[in-house]
Order: C-alpha cells, then sequence, then structure tokens
C-alpha cells in the first residue's frame, strides 16, 4: 500500500511540477497537510485553473469540458497545459474567447446571434468552413454530426 502511495504521491508531485505549481506543496505544508486557509484567498486565478488542470490530468478522464479554463493562464502555460492533455490523450472540448485556443482544437465552432460556423482544422489542411444561418428549421449541430 506505501508504494502505490508513494506511486501516487511522484506522480502528483510531477503534474504540479509540469504546471509550476510546486510552491504550492510548501505552502500547504506538504502533500498530505490539511489546510486551513480557503485557496480563493490564497492563490491567483491562474494557480486556481493551473491547480484545475491538475485535478484533471491525475484524474485522466476521458473527455474533460473546459469552460473559459485557461482565461488568467498565460499563452506558454495555455500551450503546456494541451500538450499534456494530448500526452495523456485526454479528449476536451473547450469553450472560450481566445484567439490562441484554435491552434489546439479540431473543429472551431462559432456562434452567434444570427448566424454559426463550423472549421475543421484537422490534419494541417485548408479549413473547411460551415455556414449556417440560424433559423426554426435549421440546426447547425445536425448539419456538423452529418459532416463527421
Amino acid at each position: 500500500m506505501d508504494d502505490e502511495k508513494d506511486a501516487e504521491s511522484r506522480r502528483i508531485v510531477q503534474i504540479l511540477s509540469e504546471l509550476h505549481l510546486t510552491p504550492l506543496i510548501e505552502t500547504c505544508g506538504g502533500l498530505d497537510t490539511d489546510v486551513d486557509f480557503e485557496w480563493q484567498d490564497t492563490l491567483s486565478p491562474g494557480e486556481q485553473q493551473r491547480l484545475s488542470f491538475a485535478r484533471v490530468l491525475f484524474h485522466r478522464p476521458r473527455v474533460a469540458v473546459l469552460d473559459e479554463a485557461t482565461s488568467s493562464i498565460d499563452t506558454e502555460d495555455e500551450r503546456t497545459i494541451y500538450q499534456l492533455l494530448k500526452k495523456e490523450k485526454i479528449s476536451y472540448i473547450s469553450t472560450g474567447h481566445r484567439e490562441s485556443l484554435i491552434q489546439f482544437h479540431d473543429i472551431e465552432l462559432r456562434l452567434g446571434r444570427n448566424s454559426s460556423s463550423a472549421t475543421s482544422h484537422v490534419g494541417g489542411r485548408p479549413p473547411d468552413t460551415l455556414h449556417q444561418e440560424q433559423s426554426a428549421d435549421t440546426d447547425l449541430s445536425e448539419s456538423l454530426i452529418g459532416r463527421m
């Protein structure tokens, strides 16, 4: 049992290191210490977001849904995070307003008040874009699913 816990601890330290969060171990007094502070009062928004990614990387879900998950993270750390997700073979769906997110996704879906578009960025080929005006009888998601 101790070997399993040691392996788990090493994995946590590795993930925290990759996300530049190893100072948290000292701040908390170790991995097995109960903390008596509120995370939002101690960590910056970017640190909170990177810690959320540490949890995703540790648990390795098949799919992660990320809502503005890198909005407080610099673009270098954002790149590192998406590389780690790919390395761990974690599929992801992201929402966000940052143009830098596009490079980490195979399909870009833009939703507007009166129109929507989807652009494929797969395999380095030229973007294949589908534009569709929204109306009562059109559904962009049905069009996308039919094309996949």
